[in-house]
């Protein structure tokens, strides 16, 4: 867990902006029989942008080198995976303890991935274009600030899990 210092400059969210996460989120996975395959089509948009943004990024993943398409399996996988793990992050917006230790986790995970702090802004741009997309002219301002409030802290508690992984 992170040190007295640290949590002093914790990112917070508000209970509102809790709120808007979920209720918007629901418009990304729709209704419960095609959730799987609408999360997998927002992690697809989220990789190309990612991509688009930062290139270099593609030599992190398993499948680096290979064509960028909706037929490579290797991509669709992970692009699911990613969108699932955002998924169970917004399930436990109400106990944030639990959260900020799975951020944590995931942190030194990707650590031991050699993934660099630096990789994190550019996924975030990705997820925000990505909600964008999908939520269209719902995407106000007050839904891009909640969530960039949620990515925020997302990428807080990864980072030092990151720090927390190189002391291992």
């Amino acid at each position: 867990m992170a040190e007295n210092g640290e949590e002093a400059s914790a990112p917070t969210i508000t209970e509102k902006q809790v709120e808007i996460i979920e209720e918007t989120w629901v418009l990304v996975t729709g209704e419960a029989q095609k959730k799987q395959q609408n999360l997998q089509a927002a992690g697809l948009v989220l990789f190309y942008k990612l991509f688009e943004i930062a290139p270099e990024l593609q030599e992190l993943f398993p499948f680096q080198g290979e064509e960028l398409s909706d037929d490579n399996k290797k991509l669709r996988g992970h692009a699911l995976q990613v969108m699932e793990t955002i998924d169970v992050a917004i399930g436990m917006l109400h106990d944030l303890p639990k959260l900020t230790d799975t951020l944590e986790d995931l942190g030194i995970v990707h650590n031991l991935k050699n993934v660099q702090v630096a990789s994190f802004a550019p996924v975030g741009q990705a997820l925000i274009y990505t909600l964008g997309q999908g939520l269209k002219e719902r995407f106000t301002d007050e839904v891009k600030a909640a969530w960039v409030a949620l990515y925020t802290i997302v990428q807080h508690y990864m980072e030092l899990g990151m720090k927390e992984g190189l002391s291992l």
